[in-house]
């Protein structure tokens, strides 16, 4: 039986509940993140002051990509953002946007796959605000530039369902679900997060793709 943190058994059924899915979304992000390069600083859930969680993060680092990321994101209320984007910039946008649409759409898919036991489909969105308002973003950047359209929300869509559908990957899904669950403060940092991956062979899964071979 799983044993879970003294903070985790103080909240109310509902909490709990609403506790072990953010987990698991909070993972399936996660593990997005280094499938598109960008390794992880910590994983949270935040609880607010009745003791009730407010919502569950994962903070990225994205390097050179965090620039054109908030070009596209912020370009509805600072499009100065954009215009100072490099030529070399502009053309590596639909790349950044499958990156940042893989990772937006693999939260909601572990969380469908492990709780609901299927594909996650696009009705599925919104599943979290601040998910829903990255997606909107997205989605209206596109509207404005379409030319920037790689392989789309499918593309992401097919491959997030394919890649949670895979035993080791779920097993690493749950190894970062328990551990944060059994965290006091509901905190993994980059040393917890590296070593449950690790110890899970995250690396040699993450060669087999870059190489084209079935994990």
């Amino acid at each position: 039986m799983i044993m879970y943190s003294q903070k985790f058994y103080s909240l109310v059924p509902q909490e709990q509940l609403f506790c072990l899915k953010a987990a698991t979304h909070e993972a399936g992000h996660a593990l997005a993140g280094y499938f598109v390069g960008w390794p992880i600083d910590n994983i949270r859930l935040e609880i607010n002051g009745q003791n009730l969680l407010e919502r569950g993060a994962t903070l990225y680092f994205k390097g050179d990509d965090e620039k054109i990321i908030r070009a596209v994101l912020d370009y509805a209320t600072h499009p100065e953002k954009y215009d100072a984007l490099t030529n070399d910039e502009k053309e590596n946008i639909p790349n950044i946007i499958d990156k940042r649409m893989a990772v937006l759409i693999s939260g909601p898919a572990a969380e469908v796959r492990f709780y609901n036991k299927r594909d996650f489909i696009f009705p599925d969105l919104p599943d979290s605000e601040n998910d829903y308002i990255v997606f909107c973003r997205l989605r209206d950047f596109l509207k404005l530039f379409p030319q920037y359209s790689g392989d789309g929300i499918g593309s992401a869509i097919e491959t997030a369902n394919l890649v949670f559908k895979h035993p080791k990957i779920q097993l690493i899904v749950s190894a970062l679900h328990e551990a944060l669950l059994q965290k006091e403060d509901f905190y993994l940092a980059q040393d917890d997060i590296k070593q449950i991956l690790d110890s899970n062979g995250f690396g040699q899964i993450l060669e087999a793709i870059e190489a084209g071979n079935q994990i």
